[in-house]
């Protein structure tokens, strides 16, 4: 009996001890879960992702270890060197490169002036982020630390306001500057928020492209895949047997003696092959319509229904990330360079400031055109190009290729075609302009004229030739004073443009 006693006494001191410890060891994981949060030491980027903001995306191209320092350099830009001498080599708008050491993340502007991240920093430290001896300094505040949603993912995200300073401590606001500056860091994610480190200059900049303060948020990640991603050309022509494109055409040539042709073609997918990882076929149905109608006036019409074959190979320009420069040189020396815009849903491959390099000096120059610049729009799932674009902003020749309708599985859009023979053409459109082409007099659709608007004819140049008001019992417009060639419209109520088109006087 009196051993038993011993024993559960001793056993008893043995729980409350083990008690002691859980309840500490509770505690330590506690404080050190707070601590985390709170003084992580947080990293603005990292090289195993690509971050995508507004308009940019920075992946980290190569990465150097220097002593304890790990320096990263990310994706170039197409950038101005110079008053209209340019770089496709050029920076990108975190710098040309980043130095991550002890704590602190270091970028370097156009000019060479540090900017210092605090990665450590916790809720209301202030640490000196920039400074220009005898000018000013930008000093960063933590105002706030606290657990985020985005792109279905959790994390802690520090939010530092950046305010300005002159020489003598007073507040001062830089012209190019419309907002107070804030930068979100997420621990695990990196920016959330930053601005234009490289153009983050104090004094006037003379250079006529480069943003001297712009506003970026994270819009998706790679590694995990999250939000916003880059569309890629075989996202672009995915399609699956039963999908349907239906894609107008238009090319008017001439201004003095003006000629139109018009395509409308219907492309029904009836089989899909993948070959690896380079290239998909289909077998398309395609029946097209073809309208011509010569300076003269004399009209051409035909009609066509046959089975094609359409290959699809890989396209590495078009797969570049938004604003990553596209560099080709031919056999002389001479270079071309441009780059691409878009989202996850649609590209646009004439996006950007296009250059041109001449073999001569370092610089590269913006090509000299006598012609209105347009885009060419691919759009996931539903192919592409599709533009509207015109030759000579003063009159001339225009081509548009539109899509006007698509079926993937069981989703449509659009007013669909239907081409059965020569002059049974229907596209299921509303038209204001029931006469086009036109002679003296424009007809308006009074139907689409509910109210009292302004009706504008505008040529090519933007501008405006022609204004008159209009509603459902006035729709005639007199343009019998108008030159012959193609002009624009639009119909306008309230400020706000409701309808606009082309319209081909003759």
């Amino acid at each position: 009996m009196i051993f038993a006693y011993i024993c559960t006494n001793n056993l008893n001191e043995q729980l409350k001890q083990m008690k002691t410890i859980i309840f500490f060891l509770t505690l330590f994981l506690l404080m050190n879960s707070l601590f985390s949060m709170y003084a992580f030491d947080y990293q603005t980027i990292y090289s195993h992702r690509i971050a995508f903001f507004d308009n940019k995306a920075i992946r980290i191209d190569s990465v150097k270890f220097e002593k304890n320092d790990s320096v990263f350099y990310p994706i170039k830009s197409i950038r101005e060197k110079d008053y209209r001498c340019f770089t496709p080599y050029g920076a990108s708008f975190l710098g040309e490169k980043i130095v991550i050491k002890d704590h602190w993340n270091y970028f370097f502007n156009g000019k060479g002036d540090t900017i210092k991240i605090k990665t450590d920093a916790v809720i209301n430290e202030s640490y000196e982020l920039f400074h220009i001896e005898d000018s000013v300094s930008a000093i960063a505040k933590v105002i706030s630390c606290e657990i985020q949603e985005f792109f279905g993912l959790s994390d802690s995200v520090k939010t530092i306001k950046i305010e300005i300073f002159d020489n003598e401590g007073n507040p001062v606001k830089h012209p190019y500057l419309n907002e107070t500056p804030v930068i979100q860091i997420s621990k695990n994610y990196g920016f959330l928020k930053t601005f234009n480190l490289y153009d983050f200059y104090f004094s006037a900049y003379p250079c006529l492209h480069c943003p001297a303060y712009e506003n970026y948020s994270l819009l998706g990640l790679t590694n995990p895949n999250v939000g916003q991603q880059n569309l890629t050309w075989f996202e672009v022509f995915d399609f699956q047997p039963g999908d349907e494109l239906h894609i107008i055409e238009n090319v008017f040539d001439g201004y003095y003696y003006p000629m139109q042709r018009k395509i409308s073609t219907i492309e029904q997918y009836q089989s899909r092959t993948k070959h690896g990882n380079d290239s998909i076929s289909y077998e398309v149905k395609r029946t097209k319509y073809y309208y011509s109608r010569s300076y003269t006036g004399e009209i051409t019409e035909s009609t066509s229904s046959q089975n094609e074959n359409f290959v699809y190979g890989t396209n590495p320009d078009f797969d570049r990330l938004n604003r990553e420069p596209i560099i080709h040189f031919d056999n002389y020396g001479n270079g071309v360079a441009y780059t691409i815009m878009g989202s996850s849903s649609v590209k646009s491959t004439d996006g950007g400031i296009p250059i041109e390099f001449r073999g001569n000096d370092e610089c590269w120059y913006e090509p000299i055109v006598d012609d209105c610049s347009s885009t060419s729009d691919y759009y996931r799932g539903l192919g592409g190009p599709y533009y509207e674009y015109y030759v000579n902003c003063f009159g001339g020749s225009s081509y548009e290729k539109k899509l006007v309708y698509y079926k993937k599985g069981d989703e449509t859009w659009g007013s669909p075609l239907v081409i059965t023979s020569i002059n049974q053409v229907l596209e299921k459109e509303n038209n204001l302009i029931i006469n086009n082409p036109v002679k003296e007099i424009i007809l308006l659709n009074g139907e689409m004229i509910k109210h009292s608007c302004l009706f504008e004819l505008v040529d090519l140049n933007g501008r405006v030739l022609l204004q008159k008001t209009v509603d459902t019992n006035n729709g005639i417009v007199n343009v019998n004073h108008i030159q012959n060639g193609l002009y624009l419209y639009r119909l306008i109520k309230n400020n706000e443009v409701i309808y606009k088109g082309k319209v081909i006087k003759q």
